[in-house]
């Protein structure tokens, strides 16, 4: 039978550095978590569809309050370096953050992140992953996006740490929407 290889502990950060999200790692950051959750709902920064202007990645916490049950303390958007990596860039300003949906939110976060509607202010797609996770064994993980220009879809689940250096996605939902 075979085995799936496991990452080795320089391969998360070297697909990080694809995206530039090595640059906001720190010490209370899985770096495999944050590889592993990007792999699963990105494509590489090579493919022509990747549009890294409509990206969005952020950091944040468990906020039991709140509709989608994480709280983002810290985003960035991407622009593409040349054809093959990324690299962060502040989130554009937004007219609209998710605030404007959720009024257990603090607006600590100037841009759309969990509610990816139509229109301008809007990514196409984004990631929130809960801080620490280094050391956890369970995280919530936030990933949303938009289908075409009119519906969306976003929810959190719980993350788990397997054998103590992967992460698997459980099938449980702790928060959805849809448009």
């Amino acid at each position: 039978m075979l085995q799936k290889r496991q990452m080795t502990i320089d391969e998360p950060l070297e697909f990080l550095r694809l995206y530039g999200l090595n640059q906001i790692l720190s010490g209370q950051d899985d770096a495999c978590l944050w590889a592993t959750v990007v792999s699963k709902y990105w494509s590489f920064p090579n493919d022509p569809k990747t549009d890294a202007a409509r990206l969005r990645f952020a950091a944040g916490y468990a906020n039991s309050k709140t509709s989608m049950k994480i709280q983002p303390t810290e985003a960035r958007g991407f622009e593409r370096i040349d054809a093959n990596r990324l690299r962060l860039r502040e989130c554009p300003p937004s007219k609209f953050t998710d605030t404007l949906f959720d009024k257990h939110l603090k607006e600590t976060v100037a841009a759309s992140l969990l509610y990816l509607w139509s229109g301008e202010y809007w990514p196409y797609g984004a990631i929130v992953v809960t801080r620490p996770s280094a050391g956890k064994h369970k995280v919530l993980v936030f990933a949303g996006y938009r289908a075409d220009g009119r519906t969306g879809f976003g929810e959190t689940k719980e993350w788990i740490r397997h054998r103590n250096t992967s992460w698997k996605e459980t099938k449980k939902s702790v928060a959805q929407w849809i448009s």
